[in-house]
């Protein structure tokens, strides 16, 4: 169904768009992100993209006090697990194939805890400087790993930082509500001639990786990218693509995740909107991936129908993106939620339709079953809960 988006295109601009599918979650409490939005596909361009009625500043602003980043054990982007440093040292080395000069002036926008930055100094890189939303991360990276660092995003980059001969945006792009504000500042800090290098989910992918219901559809991931529109971004602010690799990286320590790495080279600016390619792939790959999603969101309404039969109360571990689903979307809504849990210390002591937010340590006198309302960690969890907690609790899993 047509209809005049609230949020214009983020490549083209247009007003008119396509609705894929109505987006719903059950947020915490205060959460400064909106609890439902349309999943829309540009009519002109074939763009994908959520039509929330945020802006940026309440982005941004979400990164400042929620960043999940912040917490090394629970998120990506510090290496300290194998399988998330094994994808930080690949990024790093096909980075270093273009950029061969140690003394290369780096900047990763959106740095996190610096995991990307401590490989590309391994590798000999001098020159390198983190910016991130989130104080805690700024002050990791400088503090333990002495790296420079500001705290910042591109929106707001302090005034003399200078260019550089490469800016990084690593699982950026996909959070920004204003494309075209991001790319034009990015220009700005990249000097003639300089390079950009960009990692994205692979939206015409993910179909291949169902892992958990609508996973790429959230309240964080706002753009959906192919290399077809991530062409169409970044060609007309004069980035001319010299490689784009469409692959896989971990998530966790069993999942895989389809991504693009784009790398490209300024240049001047020489295609304009009318000389746009439309992306005619991207939604039926979207539409694909969207009746998968549905099929395994009614599994999971299914399994927790029948585990929770009978019982008088839940615990809930997980407060992140499959637990807003199944609160909006399944029988987890009518169920007498006791307590939530979830091992991010960023959520700990929040709130959750009015229940608390716990810490691991503190359901020890819970007697009520516990549902692990993720799949990314499931087996890590159950570890916790049965060998560091030693609580013989019944659990539900839905993986």
């Amino acid at each position: 169904m047509e209809k005049i988006s609230e949020r214009n295109c983020p490549i083209c601009q247009s007003e008119l768009v396509d609705i894929l599918h109505p987006v719903k979650f059950a947020v915490l409490d205060g959460y400064p992100l909106p609890d439902h939005y349309d999943l829309v596909c540009c009519v002109r361009c074939g763009f994908v993209f959520a039509d929330t009625f945020t802006h940026q500043a309440m982005v941004d602003l979400f990164y400042r006090q929620y960043s999940m980043y912040e917490d090394y054990q629970t998120a990506t982007g510090s290496g300290y697990q194998d399988w998330d440093l094994h994808r930080l040292v690949s990024t790093a080395q096909r980075i270093s194939e273009y950029l061969q000069d140690p003394k290369a002036s780096i900047l990763d926008l959106g740095c996190a805890r610096g995991g990307l930055l401590q490989e590309l100094r391994n590798l000999g890189y001098e020159n390198i400087v983190g910016m991130d939303p989130s104080p805690a991360c700024i002050r990791h990276i400088t503090d333990d790993r002495k790296i420079a660092g500001f705290i910042g995003s591109i929106f707001q980059v302090p005034e003399d930082i200078g260019e550089f001969d490469c800016v990084i945006l690593s699982h950026v792009l996909e959070h920004l509500y204003d494309l075209h504000g991001a790319v034009q500042n990015v220009t700005r800090l990249v000097k003639q001639d300089g390079w950009i290098y960009i990692e994205v989910p692979d939206a015409t992918h993910y179909s291949e990786y169902v892992f958990s219901p609508y996973q790429d559809i959230n309240t964080e991931h706002i753009n959906h990218f192919s290399p077809a529109s991530l062409w169409n971004l970044l060609n007309g602010f004069g980035f001319h693509g010299v490689t784009a690799v469409q692959t896989t990286i971990h998530s966790s320590p069993d999942t895989q995740y389809p991504v693009i790495c784009w790398l490209g080279q300024k240049s001047t600016p020489c295609v304009s909107a009318a000389g746009l390619t439309k992306d005619a792939d991207l939604r039926p790959q979207m539409e694909r991936y969207l009746r998968r999603s549905a099929d395994l969101l009614d599994a999971m309404d299914h399994q927790i129908n029948l585990a929770l039969a009978g019982n008088l109360g839940v615990i809930v571990w997980g407060v992140g993106q499959l637990s807003m689903k199944l609160l909006a979307a399944t029988s987890l809504a009518n169920a007498d939620i006791r307590a939530f849990v979830d091992g991010n210390t960023i959520h700990q002591g929040m709130t959750m339709r009015g229940r608390p937010v716990l810490a691991p340590e503190q359901i020890g006198g819970y007697q009520e079953p516990i549902l692990i309302a993720t799949t990314l960690h499931q087996e890590t969890i159950v570890h916790t809960i049965r060998h560091t907690l030693g609580m013989a609790n019944q659990i539900i899993t839905l993986r």
